[in-house]
């Protein structure tokens, strides 16, 4: 540890203990969030080198340079990397000169999520622990990547459509056109079927979704060609082919799409796969043994989530739309993504944001479930 990152990570920590005091957190919660700024310094180095996750370097770069001159954001490439070293370029943190520099920056944005969603009473028994408990976003929010970020915006949209504001919705989402594009797509998507289909009456909204997303469709419509589809699947595929998890993979064993129907049909089929990626028996590493348990234990919570809506009758739109954004958002990552690795680090914003937000509902709708229990957790108060 140098002496600017001994630097950050003492402003980060007092300003911490201030924020517990000020809002009054419990001494458990104090200790989860110190123990995620610490983590950082158990990750890059330690449990893995660096250039495992190699692009934390050019997010490096980005912000370095454009924290070298006041209007050097200006004069950047345009890029999602550099779109990204933007937002990361203006989290406080005193000298941004290192990975562990941006990792510290993205904790920072953690807690004060955290705080935020807490306060907007979003955050309340099981959704507040598995926040501070969830291992994918504890790691990837800990290094120096963009993730955290997508995951803030992501939060945010979602809160908005909870609150039935979907026009704001989109408009908060936005940023991730320069970050990460696809993620908005799958979200407007989303949005559309869910005002067109499931929502009852609001025939303006309708229209106005109908016309939102017409604008996206034209936009980008090649991306949603299976012919382009095809070709980011086979490049995606033979990438995975030169990682050690995926030695004994041949092109010979790639199934491209052939029409539309393969489409529906292999999307549905890779929506499930995606999920329980990597399953155990095709772990190879200490790290894909662990995101295996770890998808095990997920597929546990979403029954049970499912199964106490049932218990206790909930109906809402909203978590009907829920349960439709991360079906679309599996299916379309599970049908182009082949490594382990990747398919966790793009799985877990959208598992974030469904369990949060689910659970938050059924709150909302039946403030009794606060008593079920997900597990021995599920009792826990503010």
């Amino acid at each position: 540890m140098i002496l600017s990152d001994l630097l950050n990570f003492s402003f980060i920590f007092i300003l911490l203990i201030l924020l517990v005091v000020k809002f009054r957190l419990s001494h458990n919660v104090f200790l989860l969030l110190a123990g995620h700024l610490m983590l950082v310094f158990c990750l890059n180095y330690v449990l893995f080198s660096p250039h495992y996750l190699g692009d934390q370097f050019q997010y490096l770069e980005a912000v370095t340079f454009i924290r070298s001159g006041f209007f050097n954001f200006l004069h950047i490439q345009i890029s999602t990397v550099s779109m990204a070293g933007i937002f990361m370029a203006l989290t406080p943190i005193p000298i941004a000169n290192s990975i562990y520099a941006l990792s510290m920056g993205n904790v920072l944005v953690y807690i004060i999520s955290y705080i935020v969603l807490l306060r907007k009473g979003i955050l309340k028994g099981f959704n507040k622990l598995f926040y501070l408990l969830y291992p994918s976003f504890a790691l990837y929010s800990a290094v120096a990547l963009r993730d955290m970020w997508i995951t803030v915006f992501m939060l945010w949209s979602l809160y908005f459509v909870s609150k039935k504001k979907n026009a704001l919705s989109v408009l908060v989402m936005l940023p991730l056109i320069l970050i990460k594009p696809q993620n908005i797509l799958i979200y407007v998507l989303s949005l559309v079927l869910y005002v067109v289909f499931i929502v009852k009456g609001a025939h303006k909204s309708k229209l106005v979704m109908v016309a939102v997303f017409s604008v996206f469709l034209i936009g980008f419509m090649s991306f949603f060609s299976v012919e382009k589809i095809n070709f980011f699947r086979g490049a995606m595929y033979a990438e995975n082919m030169r990682t050690e998890n995926a030695a004994d993979l041949t092109m010979d064993a790639y199934v491209p799409i052939n029409n539309t129907v393969d489409l529906v049909r292999m999307g549905f089929t890779n929506a499930v796969y995606f999920m329980f990626k990597p399953f155990i028996w095709e772990s190879r590493k200490p790290l894909q043994l662990v995101q295996s348990i770890e998808n095990i234990v997920l597929a546990f919570i979403f029954i049970r989530l499912f199964l106490i809506k049932r218990k206790y009758k909930v109906k809402s739109a909203f978590l009907s739309f829920l349960v439709l954004y991360i079906l679309i958002a599996f299916g379309i990552y599970g049908l182009v993504v082949f490594n382990f690795g990747t398919a966790v680090r793009y799985k877990f914003p959208y598992v974030v944001v469904f369990v949060v937000f689910y659970y938050y509902e059924l709150l909302r709708r039946q403030p009794l479930i606060i008593n079920e229990k997900i597990f021995s957790l599920g009792k826990g108060k503010k």
